[in-house]
């Protein structure tokens, strides 16, 4: 009888610490940062005339919105196709503001215009594919037309 007593709370007791070898169990450590990819796209033409679509605008999307910090320098950089439009993409933090710079750095071919800046906000864009982890999926926006200003000549003396 006593032996079998024993045989019972060890049985048990063997139960309960299965039981709490499970429970005590956590999953495991992710390592990484949080990230999602962003797609930008737009049109540029030129603000005077007949609005004509303008190749060879360079199209920066960049980080860092404060250009003082050194971060700045980090972009990634496309240029406007014959029909004007553009599509520039980044990996990067999830919810932030990009800057996004039209240059004109084709000389005179195409006409000359000045520098355009804007600001993307981020920060509440609706992610698609994430995988509920680190990954937070992918999100676009779309600026639609931007007009760039016809470089004015400098006047002379």
């Amino acid at each position: 009888m006593k032996k079998g007593a024993l045989s019972l709370y060890s049985k048990i007791i063997s139960f309960f610490m299965l039981l709490l070898g499970y429970t005590a169990c956590e999953e495991p450590a992710e390592y990484g940062t949080p990230s999602a990819d962003y797609k930008v796209l737009g049109k540029v033409v030129s603000a005077e005339g007949e609005k004509e679509a303008v190749e060879g605008i360079r199209v920066v999307m960049i980080h860092n919105v404060d250009e003082s910090k050194v971060e700045y320098i980090k972009g990634d950089t496309t240029y406007t196709n014959a029909a004007g439009s553009f599509e520039i993409k980044r990996k990067d933090y999830p919810g932030i503001d990009f800057k996004i710079k039209f240059q004109d750095v084709d000389g005179e071919a195409n006409g000359e215009f000045e520098e355009k800046i804007e600001i993307i906000d981020f920060k509440n864009a609706q992610y698609e594919g994430g995988d509920k982890n680190w990954y937070d999926g992918e999100t676009t926006k779309d600026m639609g037309t931007i007009e760039l200003e016809v470089k004015k000549a400098p006047e002379e003396e």
